[in-house]
């Protein structure tokens, strides 16, 4: 039963990536800072890694034990950015797939592409984190 529910849940991961709108990347990865994901990302990253043959950089994966004003100042970048570009572009984390749409997450080669409102995006965050806590507690 449990990982029927935790299939649900990356069913659910799905749906809510496809609320946010296609954003075509110019590649300048200028956005491409620490991620934070969650348990359910992670997997879908460990699995697509493992199929794709990617080494998974563990040395430079860092969960967040700081706060955030402990965490930015560090100026860590994302383990799966290389010279040409995102290794997991097809199963990148939820605050990867918000950039470029949201005012706090602006991309500078798409100016106008800020298509996702405050409010709207409160609501994709709530959504997002339920799907996650939901995922950790079926995984017990």
């Amino acid at each position: 039963m449990r990982q029927s529910q935790q299939k649900l849940y990356i069913k659910k991961l799905h749906d809510l990536y496809a609320e946010i709108p296609a954003f075509k990347c110019k590649g300048c990865h200028d956005c491409c800072g620490p991620i934070i994901f969650g348990r359910i990302e992670g997997k879908l990253i460990r699995s697509y890694c493992r199929q794709n043959n990617i080494p998974i950089p563990v040395s430079r994966i860092r969960w967040q034990n700081e706060t955030t004003e402990e965490f930015y100042p560090l100026k860590l970048d994302c383990p799966f950015l290389k010279d040409d570009g995102c290794l997991i572009y097809p199963v990148r984390p939820y605050i990867c797939r918000l950039q470029g749409h949201v005012k706090k997450l602006p991309c500078k080669n798409n100016p106008e592409g800020m298509d996702i409102d405050e409010d709207r995006a409160k609501l994709l965050l709530h959504k997002y984190w339920f799907i996650c806590q939901r995922y950790l507690y079926a995984r017990r």
